[in-house]
């Protein structure tokens, strides 16, 4: 017995059909014209506020901000003040709240080789990987070994007073540094960042091991861990 093929034409045969599917890919077209549209667009906005931003801050002598880092300068990701190292109920570490604050402060550098900063994809790759050679290490031991990472970053930010008290002027939208018969008006406020994390919040093993090396800790200020 032969099997018969039958051939379907429906765009000869139902003009509504053909209508139809027209009008969807029309549709399809569109909203990938769409998307791409606000992609495009999306970039140009992020472009803008980065050259915002440094147009704001560039009348500022820039080597009188207290270690190059000015929390005003950067992207909130998280609310840095939060991390000042005292334990609180609103200050629990992850480590995706440790990557918004480390993100936060390489954000608010103002100057190029500040201490203790490194790209994002760097330093998280690099714990990434020492993690992974600690699992490696212990795949047939019934001990976890936990790689911890570390920040501590002194930092600046703006008194929330230092308009009002005329230790900083805004000409024309842009921050500038205020002088009083010659002498500069500091409108910075010292502060301190803290947190530590690590790659996971749970495990399967018995036994736990965590540590610290040497690499893992950004700081603004050398320290020994010994």
């Amino acid at each position: 017995m032969k099997t018969k093929f039958y051939k379907l034409n429906i765009f000869k045969n139902n003009k509504g059909v053909s209508k139809i599917i027209k009008l969807t890919l029309k549709c399809i077209i569109i909203s990938i014209l769409f998307t791409l549209t606000n992609t495009i667009t999306a970039q140009t906005v992020n472009t803008t506020v980065a050259s915002d931003i440094n147009n704001r801050f560039s009348l500022l002598e820039k080597n009188r901000i207290p270690y190059d880092i000015l929390l005003d300068y950067g992207f909130d990701f998280i609310e840095a003040t939060q991390y000042d190292g005292v334990l609180r109920n609103d200050n629990y570490m992850s480590i995706s709240t440790y990557k918004e604050l480390y993100n936060t402060m390489v954000s608010s550098c103002t100057a190029t080789g500040v201490l203790g900063i490194a790209s994002p994809v760097q330093e998280y790759n690099e714990w990434k990987n020492l993690q992974q050679i600690e699992n490696e290490v212990n795949k047939t031991t019934n001990t976890a070994s936990m790689v911890l990472s570390g920040l501590l970053y002194n930092y600046s930010k703006f008194n929330v007073n230092a308009l009002n008290n005329n230790k900083i002027s805004v000409l024309f939208g842009k921050y500038d540094d205020k002088y009083i018969n010659g002498v500069w008006q500091n409108p910075y406020d010292s502060e301190i960042a803290f947190a530590m994390a690590t790659p996971a919040l749970l495990i399967n093993q018995p036994n736990v091991s965590v540590k610290l090396p040497a690499t893992r800790v950004c700081a603004t200020t050398p320290f020994n861990l010994g």
